[in-house]
């Protein structure tokens, strides 16, 4: 995965870092990004670390490509051409950090931390700072994150839930304590909350009001942040420096004339999906299908494989258990060798049975024998290296791809073929079910840590078309 051809691209971009989780991130991008967007400005956005619900956010405020950022499941380089690919010529990308700026993926380790990707990518970071319950500390904090590492690239601080008369007293003592600049702030908001359930925040189209809330957001951005100084920083920020990596594009592509036509499913059910995979699948000649499990009563005609991906199906289950002809269409194309990748909340829709989150029981498609249930804390959180434990269609033996998991539900029967081998720890379990046609597991793979799954996935894929 060397560079073969180095060179350098113009990508103007600023990430949002914060100090801790709840610092106000995601509403300070939105906010920007939602005024951005009044301006007529072309953008795209990117999030730190595996999530997915803070970057569907931003692509329902900005229409735009968004993608993760993540030096676990990648190195550098190819970290630096997804930026460049998700946001080549647009007039700013906005990057939003994860948990605090310098915490990494293991304890006392800022590896893969925000500042990780900055260094990486030679990004310019603005920090967004808690004001609640300080005045003059918040510079003490400040001015540690500034120093604990010399190259941080801070270039600018936002201020969140302050007044504005407070923020007009603390801005120069900030910036004389600092040598910073104060690119703004936001007051204390009565009229927008993100609202929060197990998994993180609820997704954008459980969001009724949203436009009306954006509007808001977009208000208060324009009278209270120096939006000029913020694009002023994005287009200052050194040209990226980029190759020609031979994992993003690594797999044959399909003659434009063969349509391999995938089928995910995409509704409130089943939502996280890592855009970097759906886009890799359609680099590779891929035509994707979204269908819903919750609505549709069948599969899409003519698929030659399918994607069940994460979301919410224990907040769903009744309605998913309802819709009987889609999960016969689902169990009838796996049963006769249609290849499935199935992921968390799509790995517990192929169970017998799946504990709502009401807490009755719901039939589910059988696919897989066991009983998916509700935990009381997270299970198994965090990244994974995922290791084939004998030879699949998917992956050699001894061959590995990444991922990360993220769930409250458990599963009586979590599958076998696979070694889970966590960063944070020495532990490891057993994991996912690698039969046949079917790949199914809690953990969510992220495709560019081993393309050649991918291309086994797209082989298998394009010998359904000759049935």
């Amino acid at each position: 995965m060397n560079p073969t051809t180095i060179r350098k691209q113009k990508v103007p971009r600023v990430m949002i870092a914060g100090i801790a989780s709840g610092s106000g991130k995601t509403t300070m991008v939105c906010a920007i990004l939602q005024e951005f967007k009044k301006r007529s400005l072309s953008l795209a956005a990117c999030k730190c670390g595996p999530d997915y619900i803070d970057l569907m956010f931003h692509r329902a405020i900005t229409g735009a490509k968004t993608a993760n950022l993540d030096l676990y499941f990648t190195p550098p380089e190819v970290v630096r051409e997804i930026l460049y690919q998700n946001g080549v010529g647009t007039d700013i990308t906005i990057i939003e950090g994860v948990m605090g700026y310098y915490d990494g993926m293991q304890l006392g380790k800022d590896t893969a931390s925000s500042y990780d990707i900055a260094k990486q990518t030679e990004t310019p970071v603005i920090l967004a700072v808690s004001c609640k319950g300080m005045s003059l500390s918040l510079v003490a904090i400040v001015k540690g994150v500034l120093e604990f590492r010399k190259d941080s690239n801070i270039q600018g601080i936002l201020l969140n839930g302050i007044s504005k008369e407070m923020y007009e007293r603390i801005k120069p003592i900030v910036e004389e304590e600092t040598k910073i600049l104060v690119v703004g702030f936001l007051p204390p908001l009565s009229n927008f909350r993100l609202e929060s359930r197990h998994l993180g925040l609820v997704t954008p189209d459980e969001i009724e009001d949203l436009q009306d809330q954006l509007d808001y957001l977009s208000e208060i951005a324009r009278e209270s942040i120096d939006l000029d100084a913020i694009l002023g920083i994005a287009k200052n920020a050194p040209e990226l420096e980029i190759g020609e990596i031979t994992n993003i594009d690594s797999c044959d592509r399909n003659e434009p004339n063969v349509k391999i036509r995938i089928g995910y499913a995409y509704d409130q059910a089943f939502c996280f999906y890592y855009q970097e995979n759906l886009r890799m699948l359609e680099n590779m000649g891929a035509t994707l299908v979204p269908f819903s499990p919750l609505r549709d009563t069948e599969l899409p005609d003519n698929l030659h494989g399918l994607l069940l991906g994460g979301g919410y199906p224990e907040v769903y289950a009744k309605q998913l258990a309802d819709n009987i002809s889609m999960r016969k269409s689902i169990k009838e194309a796996i049963g006769l060798g249609t290849p499935c990748i199935a992921e968390c909340g799509g790995f517990m829709y192929l169970h017998e049975r799946v504990q709502g989150k009401d807490e009755e029981w719901y039939e589910m498609l059988g696919v897989i024998k066991g009983d998916c249930y509700k935990t009381k804390k997270l299970v198994r959180f965090g990244y994974v290296t995922l290791t084939a434990k004998e030879q699949t269609r998917y992956l050699d033996k001894d061959e590995i791809i990444r991922g990360h998991e993220f769930h409250y539900w458990d599963s009586t029967n979590t599958g076998v073929h696979f070694t889970a081998t966590k960063t944070s720890s020495d532990l490891s379990y057993p994991t996912i079910h690698a039969k046949d046609n079917l790949l199914a597991g809690y953990p969510h793979l992220y495709y560019h840590s081993n393309p050649r799954f991918v291309k086994r996935f797209m082989k298998m894929c394009s010998k359904r078309l000759e049935i």
